[in-house]
Parts: structure tokens; C-alpha cells; sequence
């Protein structure tokens, strides 16, 4: 499992900041106060994921206006494995094909390929925002006071 990195200020209090290993973030980029409007676009299904996840991740200040596409794509995929789930549920994962000789046999339905090929974009998609358990660990989200608690603690041992 990856370690979460330490802040340069933690570095420099611990002695072990380096200059030269210094990663430059790229400028923070404001997150959203509420969520947007839907696309009009949309599918009424895709529409309301867009409101209920973009909710959370409004909530959870994840949400900037360059995500915009990509978070409409997700909302798209989750329609389309939607889709792809009720003409299985309705037809059948089997359809029937008849070959030149006129002879029937069953087959795989092309709903299968397009209900796995949405889950897996929207599962890497979904993993851009930090919709499932690891991926919200990458994130790197921590607790302000356990942070401001564990320097604390640091700086007393320091002291002692």
C-alpha cells in the first residue's frame, strides 16, 4: 500500500525536506460551492446521477469546472450500463443467429460486451473522482484536527 505523502512544512520540521525532491503543485483550481446544472443532453437517468454523485462530490470540495467532461461522461456510462442491464433483463443474455445454411444457433448477446465495456469506463472513470474505496484513499483526504493533533504530538516529543 502507497504511503501519503508528507507535507513540505512536516519535511522541514522533521529535517528530512529536500529541495531538489520538491513536487510544484499546479495551481489550485476552485471547487465548485453547489453543483451545476445538469446538461440538457443528457438522459433523464444520466441527470439524475449527475445530481445525486455531483452532490457528494460538491459536498467534498472534489468538483472544479475542468472535471465537467469527464463527470459527464461517468453520468453517461451509468445510463448505458442502465440500458444495457434492461434489454438483458428483457431479451436475454442468448440471441438467435442463423447462419448462410439457414441453420439457427444461439449466441452471445451484444448487450454483454456493452454492459462490461460501460462498467469498466465508468469504474475508471468513477476512480478519477474518488467514487470507489481506493481510489478515495489516493486522494489522499485527511481529517484537519487529526493532522493538527499528530504535528502536536510530533513538536512535544520534540520538546521532551
Amino acid at each position: 500500500m502507497a504511503r501519503y505523502r508528507e507535507e513540505t512544512q512536516t519535511k522541514k520540521l522533521k529535517g528530512t525536506y529536500r529541495k531538489s525532491r520538491e513536487l510544484k503543485a499546479p495551481e489550485a483550481l476552485e471547487p465548485f460551492t453547489e453543483i451545476p446544472a445538469a446538461p440538457v443532453d443528457l438522459p433523464e437517468l444520466a441527470r439524475h446521477v449527475w445530481n445525486t454523485t455531483g452532490a457528494e462530490l460538491v459536498k467534498n470540495s472534489i468538483l472544479t469546472n475542468i472535471d465537467i467532461p469527464l463527470f459527464k461522461s461517468y453520468c453517461y456510462q451509468c445510463f448505458v450500463i442502465a440500458e444495457a442491464q434492461q434489454h438483458l433483463e428483457t431479451e436475454g443474455f442468448t440471441i438467435m443467429l442463423t447462419n448462410t445454411k439457414k441453420q439457427s444457433y444461439p449466441a452471445k448477446s451484444p448487450w454483454i460486451s456493452i454492459l462490461n465495456d460501460a462498467v469498466q469506463l465508468a469504474n475508471r472513470l468513477g476512480s478519477q473522482f474518488g467514487l470507489n474505496p481506493l481510489s478515495r484513499q489516493k486522494l489522499n483526504f485527511k481529517d484537519a484536527e487529526k493532522e493538527k493533533d499528530a504535528l502536536a504530538e510530533y513538536m512535544n516529543w520534540q520538546n521532551l
